[in-house]
């Protein structure tokens, strides 16, 4: 559930699923038997609902459905990852290579990038409740029916999208080395399934959402009109051309369709904010919008492969191709 994005037609989509698990923990109690200080499977569940939660809030515009907390956040303190369990050796040799990742070093390391995704995931929570409210809006199918979801707040203060702002970069100045994505190409020797591979594609996914909530940010900041509006602009462009850039690496070297589903969330995003610059006069800046365009759809097509959603981001793609053109897209 935490990685799986599925189709979103039909009842059975993403949020079908979280609410089901959600609403299991909430029956069972797993938060109030949570204790600071410790990592355990308990743990891990919980914290898997909480990141899929800020998630999906992003990428389906439905509101947050954990609150945000410093009670919930303090269970993060001191938090020490201990792991006793031996596996069977039928298992390591059915695993083969991939094996390697059950290793001490490997569990702890992908346990590192868990938690400064948990991190990453609370800013995000921030940014939505600052940034949006709950409220029924049409819905877009043809029925016409209203659904309750997140629309934009018109009365957002500067001083509460700069304190944002200071928050994201502040989760990026404190990011511990290990978590830092570096391009694919400085890797020398691995095969598919080396660890490093495997945290390489973490790792990017995390920089990935990073320059995705900066751009959500940046894209609120600039609908207030006033004069650093242009910058701000700039700086979106500037952020999705970085997402633009990573996807492409990791293209080159064949590690795209291994990015996890919630990276559709990410491709809606920067889609998005892709689509406006496709009517500029400045056709370098065209250019580059298209080439964004582009690559998400690309990007699509192979998670495609593993993750129905991805058809989201290609129908999107496709409409805009036809807008432009002046085509009716059906």
């Amino acid at each position: 559930m935490m990685q799986w994005h599925g189709s979103g037609s039909g009842h059975k989509d993403p949020t079908y699923w979280f609410d089901l698990a959600y609403s299991t923990a909430q029956r069972v109690d797993l938060l109030g038997s949570l204790e600071t200080g410790s990592f355990s499977h308990k743990h891990r569940m919980w914290w898997c609902l909480y990141v899929r939660d800020r998630i999906l809030s992003l990428g389906f515009r439905r509101p947050l459905r954990i609150p945000n907390s410093d009670v919930t956040m303090s269970l993060l303190d001191s938090t020490r990852y201990y792991s006793s369990e031996l596996y069977h050796e039928l298992v390591l040799v059915m695993l083969g290579e991939a094996s390697a990742m059950l290793s001490w070093e490997n569990q702890e390391r992908m346990m590192l990038l868990f938690i400064q995704e948990i991190k990453l995931a609370h800013c995000v929570g921030v940014i939505i409740n600052l940034l949006y409210q709950d409220a029924w809006s049409p819905s877009p199918s043809p029925s016409g029916e209203c659904e309750y979801s997140m629309v934009p707040r018109s009365n957002v203060s500067q001083a509460a999208i700069t304190g944002c702002e200071q928050l994201l970069k502040a989760w990026i100045q404190d990011l511990p080395a290990p978590a830092h994505y570096f391009p694919p190409s400085l890797l020398r020797d691995c095969h598919a399934e080396s660890p490093e591979i495997v945290l390489l594609v973490h790792q990017a996914f995390l920089y990935l959402l990073h320059l995705t909530a900066m751009s959500i940010l940046y894209q609120a900041a600039s609908r207030k009109g006033d004069g650093i509006q242009t910058t701000l602009i700039s700086e979106m462009r500037g952020l999705t051309l970085q997402v633009n850039e990573i996807l492409n690496e990791l293209h080159d070297c064949r590690m795209l369709h291994f990015l996890p589903g919630s990276t559709i969330t990410i491709l809606i995003i920067i889609l998005e904010a892709s689509l406006p610059d496709l009517k500029v006069p400045d056709s370098i800046v065209r250019m580059q919008a298209m080439s964004n365009l582009y690559a998400c759809e690309e990007a699509a097509g192979h998670l495609l492969q593993t993750y129905p959603a991805a058809e989201i981001v290609l129908s999107q793609a496709q409409n805009a191709r036809g807008h432009l053109l002046g085509l009716a897209v059906t």
